[in-house]
């Protein structure tokens, strides 16, 4: 009841939180619904949450109490005044203790760049656009690309196509609304094999011939197919220009996804999706990880997530539990219960595993049920793409937008964690998977602890998130209530104006000297605190399932050359000094290769990179990703 429903909780906090609560909940009351009084009651029913998650629960650890104490602290009329609050809206933060930011280099500059948080969509925004794109594609199999574009336009207007590939084997089209797909497929035909599965999808075969090409029935213009978006092999030379913020930009441009690999990633979610709603009605196949948090590259695998009753994105800390909706009948269905999460989620993947082998282009299907969070892994040949599909976990979306929302926060985060990963990959210090090296989600949140300790921060904190975040934003994660602000435009525009050189260097020399044996990182708060006894070497705190470490996999060998490596990279970034290599390489061809530094010489130690004076501590706390790494490399590009 509780935990389905924000009345009881409200009422339980007003009676707590009485004469602490009583002035503010006043004023709130006799003023009109404001935005400002939006977030205000938001605040208050995070309190209310709060306080009676830490009398219903038992199981709370220590350093979980201390976080729901400093998370959601017992508000004053002060605090919580929107006097107080600054032009951007964010509560000044508490003193940090954070280790001391890294001094900017001397040769720092303004790094030229706008905030883009105010032209970023709504995630959701993002999600709903792709998934209608999706539905009104199709790929077809075609021996004639000028003939097949023909033959889908008389079937209704076409608004896009592209190759999918060098080899212009597929064209991937989209029709102007789908119910042009409908007709498409409705007039579509099996081929007459013996032992064929006699499946409909949106993969399909154009079988005329080209000589013979059909007449054209729509006034149209022929389309152009596009094939300017092919990813035609793996970055091993990296051009050399002005600035090293000019080749930054440029890494991440040419590894990012673009508008073909999104369509791609949620043209296969929906031909899984249709494929399972016919077992299983009202279910949803979404993206989530590295396609949709900003951060992905386009050889990165596409993580899917099966959710069985609704739409997940669409969810909050208001909606109702399935038993009380109301409904016109009176009957239910029969249906089978499991004694624990672990066995639906186990039961379920074979059964879509058994499903997915048979769809069209499909292999390589693998089912991984017995592990931490329990998976399906297959491979996509059409474009080809390697693919996973877990059960829906409330963490991994949440991370998603959270993730979302910092890489749209500010311009300079994607290109320096594309650089920050590239480098790790050229040393071979990352990799995905359990194994004992950092992975991609490990060296984000470290780059994203990083930006929150600047001073000023480049990045807000999560405790600052939640001050930004309206009502309909909030969520609840093990009886913790979250917020995470809907709208990027909420999000203060950073008065940090440093390089993303200064910052690249900032980041090398931070964790170089970084004391990974005492200290753990908490994202939530922006801060260092003692790590647990038995921990592993680099404990990186998990924002949205407190308790757990981003990092648990990471062995102390991995950690030294880790470090051994940051250091090298330190000295090589502060070797540039705004100046290109005399060697003739670009700078990034400097940094990413794992032998000496060949910049211009410089003798430095790494206590020469840090000043005596001990700069003033920004706020932190940020974030990482969930259950399931979404950052791992497919093997194969298109």
């Amino acid at each position: 009841m509780y935990n389905d429903h924000p009345a009881p909780m409200f009422l339980y906090g007003i009676t707590y939180w009485g004469n602490k609560m009583a002035a503010p909940i006043a004023g709130v009351w006799a003023s009109s619904r404001s935005k400002t009084n939006s977030r205000f009651f938001g605040f208050l029913c995070q309190s209310c949450c709060r306080n009676y998650s830490s009398k219903k629960s038992k199981k709370l650890t220590k350093r979980q109490g201390d976080l729901l104490d400093n998370l959601f602290p017992v508000p004053q009329t002060s605090t919580v005044s929107p006097k107080l609050r600054n032009k951007s809206g964010v509560t000044p933060s508490s003193t940090s203790t954070a280790p001391s930011p890294i001094p900017k280099k001397k040769d720092e500059h303004n790094s030229g760049v706008s905030n883009t948080s105010s032209h970023a969509l709504k995630f959701k925004q993002v999600l709903q656009q792709r998934y209608r794109e999706a539905q009104r594609s199709v790929i077809v199999r075609t021996q004639s690309p000028a003939s097949t574009v023909q033959s889908l336009m008389t079937y209704g207007h076409l608004s896009s196509s592209f190759y999918t590939s060098q080899d212009k084997l597929y064209v991937l089209a989209e029709y102007a609304n789908e119910q042009n797909v409908g007709r498409l497929q409705s007039s579509t035909s099996l081929f007459l094999d013996q032992h064929q599965f006699p499946m409909h999808s949106r993969c399909l075969y154009d079988v005329n011939n080209p000589r013979n090409p059909p007449a054209r029935h729509s006034n149209q213009p022929m389309p152009t197919v596009r094939e300017d978006l092919w990813h035609v092999d793996s970055m091993t030379h990296y051009p050399v220009m002005d600035t090293l913020d000019e080749e930054l930009k440029a890494l991440c441009a040419r590894r990012s996804l673009n508008d073909l690999d999104l369509r791609i990633r949620f043209l296969v979610c929906v031909m899984v999706e249709e494929m399972l709603q016919s077992f299983l009605p009202g279910s949803r196949v979404i993206p989530y990880g590295s396609c949709l948090n900003g951060f992905g590259w386009w050889n990165s695998d596409l993580d899917m997530m099966l959710c069985l009753k609704k739409d997940p994105y669409s969810s909050n800390v208001v909606s109702a539990p399935v038993s009380s909706r109301k409904t016109n009948h009176n009957f239910r269905f029969i249906t089978e219960t499991f004694s624990t999460e672990r066995q639906l989620a186990q039961r379920t993947l074979a059964m879509v595993a058994s499903l997915v082998e048979l769809m069209p282009r499909t292999s390589n299907v693998f089912k991984i049920l017995n592990a931490r969070v329990p998976i399906i892994r297959f491979r996509q040949t059409v474009f080809p793409l390697h693919c996973d599909i877990s059960l829906e976990a409330l963490d991994s979306i949440k991370m998603t937008e959270l993730l979302y929302l910092m890489s749209s926060s500010d311009p300079r985060v994607r290109p320096l964690m594309a650089a920050i990963k590239q480098w790790a990959v050229g040393h071979k210090l990352t990799a995905s998977g359990e194994q004992q090296k950092p992975t991609t989600i490990g060296l984000l949140a470290m780059l994203i602890y990083f930006l929150q300790t600047r001073s000023p921060a480049v990045l807000p904190t999560l405790k600052e998130l939640r001050l930004l975040a309206d009502f309909e934003d909030l969520f609840k994660i093990d009886s913790v209530l979250y917020g995470i602000p809907s709208q990027p435009s909420v999000i203060p525009k950073s008065k940090n104006t440093e390089s993303m050189e200064s910052l690249l260097h900032g980041f090398f020399a931070f964790y170089s000297q970084f004391d990974f044996s005492s200290q753990a990182i908490s994202l939530i708060e922006g801060s260092t605190f003692a790590k647990p006894a038995g921990s592993s070497p680099v404990y990186v705190e998990n924002p949205l399932c407190i308790g757990l470490n981003i990092c648990q996999n990471v062995a102390e060998h991995q950690l030294m050359l880790f470090s051994e490596a940051m250091q090298e990279a330190a000295r090589k970034v502060d070797g540039f000094s705004g100046q290109a290599p005399s060697d003739g390489r670009s700078r990034l061809d400097v940094l990413f290769s794992s032998g000496a530094s060949s910049a211009s010489p410089v003798s430095v130690s790494v206590s020469d990179l840090f000043d005596d004076v001990v700069a003033e501590k920004g706020g932190g706390g940020g974030e990482a990703e969930a259950a399931v790494d979404g950052n791992g490399e497919g093997s194969e590009g298109r």
